[in-house]
Order: structure tokens, then sequence, then C-alpha cells
């Protein structure tokens, strides 16, 4: 008996361990478009900033 609650409890953190390790893709916070559009607005943003080096 204590052996099949050791195999539930082995395959349970087996199956949370893999479920938990899934690769999500990061979320975009912007799309391109809004981007485009901000720098439309804001031309200074697209400008290189002073004693920035390249």
């Amino acid at each position: 008996m204590q052996i099949r609650v050791y195999s539930l409890y082995v395959g349970m953190l087996l199956a949370v361990t893999v479920l938990g390790c899934s690769k999500t893709e990061p979320e975009k916070a912007f799309s391109t478009s809004d981007v485009e559009q901000l720098l439309l607005d804001h031309p200074e943003l697209s400008e290189p900033r002073e004693g920035s080096e390249e």
C-alpha cells in the first residue's frame, strides 16, 4: 500500500514539475503599429541623445 502512495506522490510531483517548467512566450507590451505611431507623434524619441555613442 505504501508503494502505491509513494508512486502517486512521485507521479503528482512529476506532473507539477512538467507543467510548471513549460515554456511560455513573453507577451508583447506594444504592437509595431503602436510604436510607429508613438514615434510619429513624438519625433524627439527617435533622435539619439547627446553624448551617447553608437
